[in-house]
């Protein structure tokens, strides 16, 4: 994450999106990278491109069974969620669903590689999901209230 904020601004700059999703975390988890500075320019970043008008949304870092008990792997997905919460900005928990998924009793939870796998093929509609109740507001509407 040092260098994503350069990297990120430089993209937008040139690209100028309308939505960014970022899948934050996973390199700083297995760097071990310090919390506060991790943190710091996530939250720097994402207020930036929310200065730009520019819509964000997180994908946190994924379980795996090797993380189960990381107390700074568990630190850096909350951080994570602190920041998409203090933002308002959508957050995908794919941590929180790959450790529900991997509680199960099927072939990808027994299986690390299926589970990723799984998880892989879950984000992008997950991230669909979260534009689709974003562009219809954060309750969308019942069936009831539908028009025909």
């Amino acid at each position: 994450t040092s260098d994503a904020p350069e990297h990120i601004e430089n993209a937008v700059t040139e690209i100028r999106p309308d939505l960014l999703i970022w899948k934050v975390g996973l390199h700083d988890a297995l760097a071990r990278t310090e919390l506060e500075p991790f943190t710091t320019s996530v939250r720097e970043l994402v207020d930036w491109l929310h200065s730009h008008e520019i819509d964000v949304i997180l994908v946190d870092p994924p379980y795996t069974a090797a993380v189960a008990d990381d107390d700074y792997y568990q630190s850096l997905v909350g951080a994570i969620g602190g920041i998409a919460l203090r933002a308002g900005t959508p957050l995908v928990l794919r941590y929180s669903a790959l450790r529900f998924l991997s509680q199960q009793k099927t072939d990808a939870a027994r299986n690390q590689f299926l589970l990723h796998e799984l998880g892989r093929r879950c984000v992008p509609e997950y991230v669909a999901r979260v534009i689709a109740l974003s562009i219809r507001g954060s309750n969308p509407p019942s069936p009831r209230t539908r028009a025909p």
